[in-house]
């Protein structure tokens, strides 16, 4: 009995060394530069939306600024909804391609981004400013996604994801934006 006793404790002994040397070198070697860069840059857009809902929130209090204070809960609910996801799948995609990761910018929704969406000032100017979107999503953008080489995933993935939101989310907002600013 002392024979199986001492086989059945140098048996756990071994497993136990195994796995923590396992647990050891996996930790040793996992690659956290690019988790880090996606975690930055999921941070980075959660900022920027936060930013936009705060100054959207003091927009609103201000009849003169309503329409921009709309514009900015917009932008913020977007960063949140569309460019965090977006920018995970491509930064992904750029991952999987042994590409940099993207900058999030080209995931925050607003002016200063490639989504320039700005608050309409009119009923028409809105249309005109949805059109321009719609348009950049569904003419210029798709134009460069044809153009893209068959194995360039990782700007097809950007570009998709833009067009997108070009296409199916930001032309609807304008109007909405005007809508509810100037037609009551």
């Amino acid at each position: 009995m002392g024979g199986t006793q001492q086989r059945v404790v140098l048996g756990l002994g071994a497993a136990v060394a195994a796995v923590g040397a396992a647990a050891m070198i996996s930790g040793a070697t996992a690659p956290a530069a690019h988790a880090d860069d996606i975690s930055s840059g999921i941070a980075a857009i959660e900022e920027a939306a936060s930013t936009a809902f705060s100054t959207g929130e003091a927009d609103l209090g201000t009849p003169a600024t309503e329409a921009a204070g709309l514009t900015q809960l917009f932008i913020g609910l977007d960063d949140d909804l569309f460019g965090v996801s977006s920018f995970i799948e491509t930064a992904y995609t750029d991952e999987a391609q042994g590409v940099s990761v993207i900058s999030p910018t080209d995931f925050e929704i607003g002016s200063a981004s490639p989504f320039d969406f700005s608050a309409p000032t009119s009923l028409t100017e809105s249309v005109t400013e949805a059109n321009t979107i719609y348009t950049e999503g569904a003419t210029t953008l798709v134009s460069e996604i044809n153009a893209l080489p068959a194995t360039d995933f990782a700007d097809a993935v950007l570009l998709n994801a833009q067009s997108i939101i070009d296409q199916f989310i930001l032309p609807d907002q304008v109007q909405l934006i005007a809508d509810l600013a100037y037609a009551f």
